[in-house]
């Protein structure tokens, strides 16, 4: 039965392991707050990216209308800059917040799920020392069964620390 147990924990593990630790390892490796900073970042940066490609697709479209291309810098800030800044501005604090939310549930079940991991590896450890435990129980009562059944070679019974025993099963 206990054999069944250690393997039923050490499935349990394995679908742990293959399905979610490898990302979630990487995500504890971070204190939250250094998580969360992290990841908001890279969206900051990537909406940055976005907003800077769509000033140039409408650029593009400009050039494909026969519009007029600004020239000169007060040009380019208020076709371009000032129209953007307002968007660029609102967009980044919604998503900020809104993925401070999202990578705040995404390592609190990462914790959760690396708790339970630890449990399950825990029970695992604990099962492997009664086991250990079991079969030591185990030997040493059979060392006292062959023990007491221990004789010299005339067929005396003597004590266990007599030179030359036989053990007789």
């Amino acid at each position: 039965m206990v054999d069944k147990e250690k393997i039923i924990l050490m499935t349990r593990l394995a679908v742990l392991d293959k399905n979610y630790m490898y990302k979630d390892k990487k995500i504890l490796s971070n204190y939250i707050g250094d998580y969360v900073y992290i990841n908001n970042f890279m969206s900051r940066i990537l909406i940055f990216i976005a907003t800077v490609i769509l000033m140039g697709v409408q650029v593009l479209w400009r050039i494909e209308k026969g519009l007029n291309i600004p020239t000169t810098r007060d040009e380019w800030v208020y076709d371009y800059i000032v129209p953007y800044i307002g968007v660029l501005i609102i967009v980044m604090v919604v998503y900020s917040i809104i993925s401070t939310l999202v990578y705040r549930k995404n390592y609190k079940e990462a914790t959760k799920r690396g708790e339970k991991y630890d449990k399950i590896a825990n029970e695992l450890q604990e099962l492997s020392k009664k086991t250990e435990v079991v079969k030591e129980v185990v030997s040493n009562t059979k060392v006292n069964d062959a023990n007491s059944n221990i004789t010299t070679e005339g067929g005396i019974e003597n004590e266990p620390n007599v030179i030359n025993q036989t053990v007789i099963n």
